[in-house]
């Protein structure tokens, strides 16, 4: 009865292996085939996040832009309408103003009045120039809007640029790996196939009684538990591939392609090159850099709030009829000083430490990023070395399985050994045909890892590198 039910089990197990079988490699003439490179570029292009971090990127620089305007020309109309001890009165003109990026104002205001009927209508033009003293003095604090803009622009770019290497990293990591489960269930494949075989053998010796009916039933336990192997590693496989597809912005249900890449080796540097290089295009360096001249110049900002507030003014009108000046003008000059400022320095003083802890605490990050950079650098060094160290006792270890496993079937087949001998042997080559795939793939791995520790696996613009300053 067990046997039977063993047997039913099996037959469920190879049918629902042939339609999966079925499913999965069955390619259309038209799959979209993809190399490494290809699957890298369609990822950049078309994935989802990244567009969205790219329009994060363009609303920043549209900040930029909305900064820069405090400097631009402004145009306001004048129009006023009213009435004065019971006569109507009214004035219209335009207002010209423009602030300069060292804190000089100039504004220039021409009307036409009419409030008196005795006077008549009359022009008026006016200019003005206010400039500012101690506080407001100077482009620190006048440009600081957008300083403050473009300092968060490139913080926009800096994330956009590493979640784009992050990227490149994920497709990388997904490529490889399906690269490895494919070739995992070729081998799977293969497994399944022997064990078919042996199992045919057995059951042909057991018939004979050459062989007993528990070698039988340990090689069923095999042939089953390679079946589930074979199953498992498709579904996986599978999975894989939707991932990717996400990853490239790609339909669910389009069939992909790929197409083997050649495994990376580096010739890795010195380590403190290495740790050199991360500290020129780290970007999270770059920012710790940003970051600490911003709180820098708050607290040139928060010192200089300190003064008083002192603007010296200067203003020349000139009136007559309406656009006529000529003899009747008058003309009339202004100079004056004006000030404000709160003799109780208290709060201010406050926003002067805080800033200066802030500054404190930007060189503190600063120090704290080095030594994380220097620590991952070295880790993926070690890594990608043990990694490639590994390969060689891998390979000798899958030659040494494969000849183990021939010559065990050979003696079975000549009934110098039982079966045990053969699936004990099946296991091992398949565990060492396992783990050399798992090896040459995270050997590649570990190479593309080390790149994205030192910032080298996409190219950055400079302008966001440490050692930039903001323009």
């Amino acid at each position: 009865m067990i046997i039977s039910m063993l047997r039913f089990k099996s037959r469920i197990l190879i049918v629902c292996l042939t339609m999966t079988t079925a499913m999965l490699i069955a390619i259309p003439a038209r799959a979209l085939r993809l190399d490494l490179d290809s699957a890298i570029d369609r990822a950049i292009r078309e994935n989802r996040s990244i567009a969205i971090d790219a329009l994060n990127v363009r609303s920043a620089r549209l900040g930029v832009d909305r900064a820069t305007t405090r400097f631009d020309v402004e145009l306001r109309p004048v129009l006023e309408f009213g009435t004065l001890d019971g006569k109507s009165t009214s004035l219209y003109g335009i207002e010209a103003s423009k602030l300069l990026p060292g804190g000089t104002g100039i504004a220039a205001r021409i009307e036409s009045e009419n409030f008196d009927r005795t006077i008549g209508r009359r022009a008026r033009l006016a200019v003005e120039i206010n400039q500012p003293l101690f506080r407001d003095f100077g482009r620190l604090i006048n440009e600081e809007p957008v300083a403050q803009a473009t300092s968060d622009l490139r913080r926009a770019e800096r994330l956009f640029y590493t979640q784009r290497s992050d990227l490149v990293l994920d497709v990388i990591f997904t490529f490889e790996n399906i690269l490895r489960l494919e070739r995992q269930v070729t081998a799977d494949e293969n497994s399944v196939e022997r064990a078919e075989a042996l199992l045919q053998s057995t059951r042909a010796k057991e018939s004979l009684g050459r062989t007993t009916r528990i070698d039988s039933l340990r090689v069923e336990l095999q042939h089953g538990q390679a079946q589930s192997r074979l199953l498992a590693d498709r579904q996986q496989l599978e999975s894989e591939y939707q991932a990717f597809a996400e990853l490239l912005g790609i339909d669910f249900d389009e069939e992909i392609v790929l197409e083997s890449s050649e495994q990376l080796e580096l010739n890795l540097p010195k380590p403190v090159d290495a740790v050199a290089q991360a500290f020129d295009n780290r970007l999270d360096y770059a920012q710790a850099l940003q970051d600490l001249e911003d709180t820098k110049r708050g607290t040139l900002i928060a010192e200089k709030l300190v003064l008083p507030d002192v603007t010296v003014t200067g203003r020349y009108t000139r009136s007559d009829k309406p656009f006529t000046f000529g003899d009747e003008d008058r003309s009339r000059w202004f100079f004056g000083v004006r000030g404000d400022t709160d003799l109780n320095k208290r709060a201010a003083r406050i926003d002067i430490a805080r800033a200066e802890l802030d500054e404190t605490s930007a060189e503190q990050r600063i120090r704290v990023i080095e030594l994380g950079i220097t620590r991952d650098v070295r880790q993926a060094m070690l890594r990608y070395r043990r990694a490639q160290a590994e390969l060689s006792p891998l390979t000798s270890n899958l030659e040494n399985a494969k000849t183990r496993l021939e010559l065990a079937q050979r003696l079975f087949e000549v009934g110098r050994s039982d079966n045990f001998s053969v699936t004990d042997a099946e296991d091992a080559f398949l565990e060492a045909q396992t783990r050399l795939l798992s090896g040459q793939t995270q050997a590649t791995l570990e190479a593309y890892r080390y790149l994205h520790t030192v910032a080298a696996l996409i190219e950055f613009p400079d302008i966001l590198k440490p050692g930039s300053r903001l323009p």
